[in-house]
């Protein structure tokens, strides 16, 4: 019976052998397992779940979720809730916090008791924001946060206020951040010292840091120290310490705050505390790269040893750190292709902040080789920048990117911010040497004077080769070679004892310059010399075409520039003619109220991002974006006839574009149907056209949408009701008369309330 049910299950091409296992058999398709599994009558289903978990119940190396799987198939439902938690916590102990979120959610619908489930609301919420992923977290914390509150439960709403802050701010808000944190302070103030009050004051720490505001972030980290102690909350404690550390870098103490993050580093680590390991290697590393210092690779390996990156199953490490560290050791290429993982990483998982982060340092990589129009796409609107300490951040690659394109105006612009913001800047005097280059460079010598009397005013050991190039800079504008030249020595010898390549060579070219006005015009010309040969062999096209435009300027010749391969896209290839399509159509609601609120640029840069997150959360999902229109994306997917599963792509493709369009204030009107539709060549050959009645249907759809609203056209819902279900969400059907449609169409709304299950 067994063989001619294999035999024929293999001729309808059901199923597969393993060939590596002979004898063992695997369904072609998950959708196949699903159909023939959905096709069984459901007294039988749950017989088949009942034996399988009798079965598994009678063994020892039964996994608990495996068990709780089959008890939930058996609606068995009162057994199935405390396994399913049971198994959760093993899995937040095990740091598997993806593992976690998936049984939580399978249980989530079971447990019936308000404070129970508001509480499993809460840690689903918490452990998507451990795995990396706080866009997603948001929605079940808010709704459980308001549950718990509501059954009089306001300090375990506390609790969980801290972990919906740093959501938060990792989703770049920090102002609905400090909200949070500041109500969650006032709850747990009124009832004493906790560990939870440590934390308020931690976070608290955090966010004075991210504005640069150290004496207040020292001041709040202490207070979290002392509260740790009180009640003993040795977890608290350690991380609140991190933040010490922090303060007394800028405190004028950066030593004792390196040696702090050392030591906080190290007592993390033993205890198994991960997570504020990571916290401190991070921060220590970001640090040491503003601030020209070594021992690099070490905090690199001693961030990556950590068990922490495995809940992020990122074998390969932290990609943005990496890029740092590259960056910084003039390994252009390796930073780029690291730069670009963590982009893609962190656009997947929703972690906005660390998102823009990776875009800044990857788009400053890429005018360092040269790239400037792909590194000014890559670079994100200037409006996006949420925190003081963003300035740090995203102004080498704003001032590179507008050298690297020949606009000495838009380069002169971030200088002028950042002379004007200073004083909160002069930690870290990379940023105030590289305003200086600028402002010098067009006679602006007032603003580096600005520059050097902030930098003054915050003496500081760590990065002090900096200041050095600054008033080497102006030294150089003034027509006093010497002291300039002094100046730039004093960078080249600390860049070259630190290994930081790309400073030390951008430093020798201004040294050059100070050569040729001191009329040592061959010492200038060896200098430019050796600078071009080793921007050349680093890759580093606009050092080296900067090196070679002072030597033009001197009258020397110096080898040409290596000729640079043009970057070949590959573009799919998409046969033309008719096929079933799932058509999206996304537009701003609320888009004149808008126009008439902000001003041109902020609205252009704007949809620019909206453009930007589109084309990713579009082709991410195997998609193709057909052409955006104003304020306005339309997108189709499964144009190549190859997909099964195109609508819950769109689907998955709209949620993550409602929902990042949220964070940068554009809500959108989504709407999605399925149809056939016809592809075909565009305005010219690379462009693909698709029409049809999807495309039409799904553009009415849109117009009835309200913001963040989706619309499912019946084929459209009928497709993806699984996996709606799966996710926890709900529509509501709806009947509407569309122009152009003889019929009223039969629609099913996606509510903006609706939890979001995808990042």
């Amino acid at each position: 019976t067994v063989h001619d049910a294999l035999e024929a299950a293999m001729a309808q091409q059901l199923i597969e052998e393993d060939h590596g296992r002979p004898g063992r058999y695997s369904w072609r398709h998950a959708l196949t397992q699903e159909a023939i599994y959905a096709e069984i009558v459901t007294p039988r289903r749950q017989a088949f779940h009942s034996r399988a978990a009798q079965v598994l119940a009678e063994s020892e190396t039964t996994r608990p979720v495996d068990l709780a799987n089959h008890l939930l198939g058996a609606a068995r439902f009162a057994e199935a809730v405390p396994i399913c938690l049971r198994s959760a916590d093993e899995a937040e102990h095990a740091l598997a916090f993806g593992e976690a979120v998936s049984i939580l959610e399978r249980v989530l619908p079971y447990v019936q008791d308000p404070l129970e489930n508001a509480r499993v609301l809460c840690r689903i919420g918490s452990d998507h924001q451990r795995n990396g992923e706080p866009a997603t977290a948001i929605g079940y914390l808010s709704s459980g946060i308001e549950a718990l509150e509501g059954g009089g439960e306001e300090l375990e709403a506390a609790h969980y206020r801290l972990v919906l802050g740093r959501c938060h701010w990792e989703s770049r808000r920090p102002d609905a951040s400090r909200a949070e944190y500041e109500r969650a302070l006032a709850v747990l103030k009124a009832a004493g010292p906790s560990a939870d009050l440590a934390m308020a004051h931690q976070r608290l720490a955090g966010l004075d840091a991210f504005q640069l505001d150290y004496r207040g972030c020292l001041e709040s980290a202490q207070r979290a120290v002392e509260i740790a102690e009180q009640v003993g909350a040795d977890y608290e404690r350690v991380w609140a310490l991190g933040f010490v550390a922090l303060g007394y870098v800028d405190g004028l103490e950066q030593e004792r705050g390196l040696a702090l993050m050392d030591a906080c580093f190290l007592e993390a680590r033993e205890k198994g505390y991960s997570q504020i390991a990571s916290n401190v290697a991070w921060n220590t590393i970001w640090t040491r790269t503003h601030m020209m210092l070594p021992e690099l690779e070490e905090w690199l390996e001693r961030l990556e040893s950590l068990p922490f990156y495995a809940s992020y199953g990122t074998r390969s490490g932290d990609p943005l750190c990496r890029c740092y560290v590259a960056t910084a050791r003039g390994d252009l290429e390796g930073a780029l292709a690291q730069g670009e993982a963590a982009t893609r990483r962190h656009e997947r998982l929703g972690f906005a902040k660390m998102e823009w982060r990776a875009r800044i340092q990857t788009a400053q990589i890429l005018a360092e080789l040269g790239r400037g129009e792909r590194a000014a796409e890559m670079l994100p609107p200037i409006s996006t920048r949420t925190e003081l300490q963003d300035i740090t951040y995203d102004a080498p690659a704003r001032i590179r990117v507008a050298q690297s394109l020949g606009r000495p105006e838009d380069a002169l612009e971030v200088a002028e911010e950042i002379v004007e913001k200073a004083e909160g800047l002069s930690t870290f005097k990379e940023t105030l040497a590289l305003a200086a280059e600028v402002l010098a460079a067009l006679g602006r010598e007032d603003g580096v004077v600005k520059l050097i009397v902030a930098a003054r005013g915050h003496p500081t050991d760590a990065g002090s080769a900096y200041l050095d190039q600054v008033e080497g800079s102006l030294a150089l504008a003034r027509g006093d070679p010497s002291r300039a030249i002094a100046g730039f020595d004093a960078l080249i010898q600390a860049a070259e004892e630190a290994g930081y390549p790309l400073v030390k060579l951008r430093g020798q070219v201004q040294r050059a310059r100070a050569l040729a006005d001191g009329g040592r015009s061959e010492e200038a010309a060896a200098e430019l010399k050796t600078v071009v040969e080793s921007a050349d062999r680093m890759n580093a096209r606009l050092l080296a075409s900067e090196a070679r435009a002072a030597a033009t300027d001197l009258g020397v010749a110096l080898p040409p520039a290596p000729e640079q391969e043009a970057e070949v896209v590959s573009e799919p290839v998409v046969p033309h003619g008719e096929r079933l399509v799932t058509s999206l159509f996304a537009d701003v609601r609320g888009y004149s109220e808008l126009s008439s609120s902000l001003a041109p640029e902020a609205l252009t840069d704007r949809i620019r991002m909206l453009y930007r997150l589109a084309r990713v959360a579009v082709e991410r999902r195997q998609g193709i974006v057909d052409k955006f229109a104003g304020d306005a994306v339309m997108a189709t997917f499964n144009v190549a006839g190859t997909s099964t599963d195109h609508t819950a792509d769109a689907l998955e493709a709209a949620l993550a574009l409602r929902d990042r369009g949220q964070t940068i204030e554009l809500p959108l009107g989504i709407g999605i149907a399925v149809g056939p539709g016809v592809v075909g060549r565009g305005i010219s050959d690379d462009n693909i056209a698709v029409t049809g009645e999807a495309t039409n249907l799904a553009a009415r759809l849109q117009a009835q949408a309200g913001p963040g609203e989706i619309l499912l056209s019946a084929e459209a819902h009928r497709r993806v009701a699984g996996w709606l279900a799966d996710h926890g969400m709900e529509t509501t059907q709806d009947e509407l008369e569309l122009k152009g449609f003889a019929e009223p169409q039969v629609v099913h709304r996606l509510t903006a309330g609706d939890r979001t299950a995808v990042a």
